[in-house]
């Protein structure tokens, strides 16, 4: 049995080490610096939901019918129809007919390179959407372009500000 769907999600590695390390150790840093718990807990709650925000959290999904992008707030799921072949050196952006670009933050850097000479970084994700396309072949679509909200991500979002603002308000 075939798998007629393709994820790409933006999985850098330096990322994840940060995201890791600061899981890992600033608990027990703001333990011994910080004489109220209270406060080492909402920061650190705070500040890892928003490292996971701007990480790995994102992702682009092909299936037969749909392309299905999940920015970080927001997921816009679109028929195959309406896309138009990607653009090799602005894989950034999803061309979709009759309507706006659709960005596309699965193929960003989480942190971008040095850059050497004038040459602009090369996209993680130049190639594979069209690779993506052509393997999974498409069906008949309803041609519709939906957004709506990625609530998980709206939660902790939530959790990052709630907990930055207690931990402001708990600072002596």
């Amino acid at each position: 049995m075939r798998d007629d769907r393709r994820t790409y999600r933006r999985v850098e590695k330096r990322a994840l080490i940060i995201i890791g390390g600061w899981v890992a150790f600033a608990p027990f840093a703001f333990w011994l610096i910080l004489p109220n718990v209270a406060l080492a807990v909402c920061f650190v709650a705070g500040f890892t939901a928003g490292l996971w925000l701007t990480g790995p959290v994102v992702s682009v999904t092909v299936t037969a019918q749909d392309i299905i992008v999940r920015n970080t707030l927001h997921t816009w799921t679109i028929a195959r129809s309406l896309v138009t072949r990607p653009d090799d050196h602005d894989a950034i952006h999803l061309l979709v007919a009759g309507h706006r670009s659709v960005e596309m933050s699965a193929f960003e850097y989480f942190f971008k390179p040095r850059l050497t000479g004038g040459h602009e970084p090369v996209s993680p994700g130049i190639g594979w959407l069209t690779t993506a396309l052509t393997e999974v072949p498409a069906l008949p679509d309803d041609g519709q372009r939906r957004f709506g909200p990625h609530w998980g991500n709206v939660l902790l979002g939530l959790i990052t500000v709630a907990g930055l603002v207690e931990a402001w308000r708990l600072v002596p």
